[in-house]
């Protein structure tokens, strides 16, 4: 069975190693602002897009 913390390695290697062979060659090129968050206790139910009214994370969803 696999466990949460192995597959978010998994996850996160699979992404790195995916933008790495997507790097371009011209340096020049504006990158994109990419954030990750990493959140502890979070339930299915915290974020708007999951049905909760009371939340607002309109850039989230």
């Amino acid at each position: 069975m696999w466990s949460f913390k192995n597959i978010t390695s998994v996850s996160l290697l699979v992404l790195v190693f995916g933008l790495q062979s997507c790097q371009s060659q011209d340096q020049k090129e504006k990158k994109p602002n990419i954030i990750f968050f990493f959140t502890d206790d979070q339930s299915y139910d915290t974020q708007k897009d999951f049905g909760n009214s009371k939340v607002k994370t309109p850039n989230l969803d």
